[in-house]
């Protein structure tokens, strides 16, 4: 299972995986799925505990439609094609600067593949109100197997 976790809050922070994670960070991932034997894809939503910001948020699964979300299936890639108002926190408006970082699942946990290490990648500003295209290589985590790694994540935005 693969995934792209992004912070559309407009802060600085880049989404981080393990012991170390600022949930600050998360607003919503898109990640893969594969039921059934289809692959496919799900948003999630990320909602804080107002009472304790340092605990995990709740992994809230977003009710989407097929205009809002398209998913095609390569062989070794895949794309997904997505309103950015599904990447929002709950009722608010996405900022213009997101961050990211990709991730992969394995049958133990969850891996940031793409920093050298869990915290080592720090995402490029997205600006999500002009025209881009841009590929982001991963910097490479060389203890994870080959077949979790993500290579590059690529963007490319038309607002």
């Amino acid at each position: 299972q693969y995934g792209v976790t992004f912070n559309t809050t407009g802060s600085a922070l880049t989404p981080e995986f393990g012991k170390n994670a600022d949930w600050k960070a998360f607003s919503a991932t898109i990640r893969s799925t594969n039921g059934s034997g289809a692959r496919g894809v799900e948003v999630i939503q990320y909602v804080g505990n107002p009472n304790d910001p340092h605990q995990p948020p709740a992994e809230v699964p977003e009710a989407v439609t097929p205009s809002q979300l398209q998913f095609d299936d390569g062989s070794s890639t895949f794309s997904v094609t997505f309103q950015r108002s599904i990447a929002g926190e709950g009722s608010q408006q996405p900022a213009v600067n997101w961050r990211f970082n990709a991730s992969s699942q394995t049958a133990s946990q969850i891996v940031d593949t793409m920093g050298r290490c869990a915290s080592c990648f720090n995402s490029p500003k997205l600006a999500v109100n002009t025209s881009f295209a841009e590929a982001i290589a991963s910097q490479g985590q060389p203890d994870i197997a080959p077949g979790a790694r993500i290579v590059s994540v690529e963007f490319q935005n038309s607002p």
